[in-house]
C-alpha cells in the first residue's frame, strides 16, 4: 500500500505541471474570447453610433457589455483601458505569467491587437490574438502606436488650449504597420482655431471668415498685408477679434511664435560669424548674445574655423613666450 501510494504521489507530482499549464492556456482562450466579442460590439458602436467621435456618448467612450463579463484566473481589465477606444487586460499575478492582451480601433474603424508575453510557454497561445511583444513586428509595432498615441495626446492638449493660428503640436500620418510605414510619424502642420484642427492655412482662413464679422476681417487684412511681427494689437482685441501672435504677417502661438524668433536671431548671429570668418577675423569668436548657437565659442585662422585645440597649433596661435636667461654670477647681474 505504502509503495502504491509513492509511485501515485510521484506520478501525481509529474503531472500537475502539464495539468496547471493547460488551466492557464484555457485562461488565455477565454480572455481572448472575451476581447473578440468586445470588438465585435465596438464596432458595431462604430457602425450605429451617430454621435462625434470623442463625445461622451460617441462610440470611443463606450463600453461593451463584454467588460462586465469576469475574466479568468488573475487577469483584470487595465485601469483606463475598458472603453471602445482601446480595451487592455493584464495578468495581476504579482510575478506574470500569462501575456497582456489588448486592442485598439483607430478613427478608420481599422482594428489593432497585440499581446505582451512574459512568459515564452504562452507565446504560441497569444499569437493567434495577435502580434506578440517577443517578435520583431510586435516590437516595431507597439513602438509606432506609443509615439502615434503620444502624438495625438499632445495635438488634443493643444487644441483643447483655445490658441488660435499655427500650432506647435503636429499631427500624425501614416499607419503603424509592419514592415514600418515610411510616410508614419508625427510631422503634420495643424492650424487650430476655436480648438478644432484644419489641414492648412486655406482651410483654417474659409472657417476664419465663416466665423467672425466683418471688422475681424479687415483688421486681419490688414495685419497681413502689414506683415505683422508680435502680439495682436489691443485695439484689434478691442474689436472682439482673436488675440494671436503674429511673424511677418502668419498667425501662430506664442509657442510657435518664440521659436521663430529664435531661429531669426540664431540666423542673424551665423551670418555676422561667418561674416567675421570671411573678413580674415583670426582667434576667439563668440559668444554672441542671443538663443542657440549664437552661445557658440569658436577660433579662427586664415578664414577657417577650428576647435581651440586645432587653433592653438595653427600658425595664427600666438609663439610661446622666450624663457628668461638663466642668472649669472654676479648675482647684482640678475
Amino acid at each position: 500500500m505504502v509503495v502504491v501510494i509513492a509511485i501515485l504521489s510521484a506520478l501525481a507530482g509529474l503531472a500537475a505541471p502539464p495539468i496547471m499549464k493547460w488551466i492557464k492556456k484555457s485562461q488565455v482562450s477565454e480572455a481572448k474570447a472575451i476581447l473578440n466579442t468586445a470588438v465585435s460590439q465596438c464596432l458595431e458602436e462604430f457602425r450605429s453610433n451617430t454621435n462625434p467621435p470623442d463625445d461622451p456618448n460617441g462610440w470611443k467612450n463606450r463600453k461593451p457589455e463584454a467588460v462586465n463579463r469576469r475574466l479568468p484566473g488573475n487577469y483584470q481589465f487595465s485601469a483606463g483601458k475598458s472603453t471602445c477606444s482601446g480595451i487592455s487586460i493584464e495578468d495581476k499575478n504579482s510575478v506574470k505569467e500569462l501575456p497582456d492582451l489588448s486592442f485598439s480601433i483607430n478613427s478608420e474603424g481599422q482594428v489593432s491587437k497585440l499581446a505582451r508575453v512574459y512568459d515564452p510557454e504562452y507565446e504560441y497561445a497569444a499569437k493567434s490574438f495577435g502580434p506578440t511583444s517577443l517578435s520583431e513586428s510586435a516590437i516595431s509595432i507597439n513602438a509606432c502606436l506609443e509615439r502615434r498615441s503620444n502624438c495625438l495626446q499632445n495635438l488634443n492638449k493643444y487644441l483643447a488650449s483655445g490658441v488660435d493660428g499655427l500650432a506647435s503640436a503636429k499631427d500624425w500620418t501614416g499607419g503603424c504597420t509592419f514592415p514600418e510605414d515610411p510616410n508614419a510619424g508625427c510631422n503634420v502642420e495643424v492650424w487650430a482655431f476655436k480648438k478644432m484642427k484644419y489641414p492648412n492655412k486655406q482651410a483654417f482662413d474659409q472657417a476664419y471668415e465663416e466665423v467672425l464679422g466683418q471688422t475681424c476681417r479687415e483688421e486681419r487684412q490688414k495685419l497681413i498685408a502689414a506683415k505683422h511681427n508680435g502680439a495682436t494689437p489691443a485695439n484689434v482685441i478691442a474689436l472682439g477679434c482673436p488675440s494671436m501672435w503674429w511673424f511677418q504677417g502668419l498667425e501662430m502661438s506664442k509657442e510657435v511664435y518664440d521659436n521663430k524668433i529664435a531661429e531669426e536671431e540664431e540666423a542673424k548671429c551665423l551670418a555676422d560669424r561667418e561674416a567675421a570668418r570671411k573678413n580674415g577675423h583670426q582667434g576667439k569668436y563668440g559668444p554672441a548674445t542671443g538663443p542657440r548657437r549664437c552661445g557658440d565659442v569658436v577660433w579662427m585662422c586664415n578664414m577657417q574655423e577650428l576647435t581651440e585645440n586645432e587653433y592653438n597649433i595653427s600658425t595664427c596661435a600666438a609663439p610661446p613666450p622666450t624663457p628668461p636667461r638663466p642668472c649669472r654670477w654676479p648675482p647684482f647681474m640678475c
